[in-house]
């Protein structure tokens, strides 16, 4: 089974697959990380490129 699809629920109203939670925060901590990396490292490109106002916040959002 693929890492993918163990995120995918078949069926509504079926539960969650164990360990759900903790491997949706392990992939935000991981994009989160990419991000912080292209910020920190690369925001000399991303202004050379009349970027940087486009991406000040992730476009994915973050629900609490």
């Amino acid at each position: 089974m693929s890492f993918v699809a163990l995120l995918i629920v078949s069926r509504s109203g079926a539960p969650f697959p164990k360990g759900f939670r903790d491997t949706v925060r392990t992939i935000f901590r991981r994009l989160f990380r990419v991000y912080a990396h292209l910020y920190s490292n690369h925001f000399d490109q991303i202004c050379a490129l009349g970027i940087e106002g486009k991406r000040q916040e992730p476009s994915w959002g973050v629900v609490s």
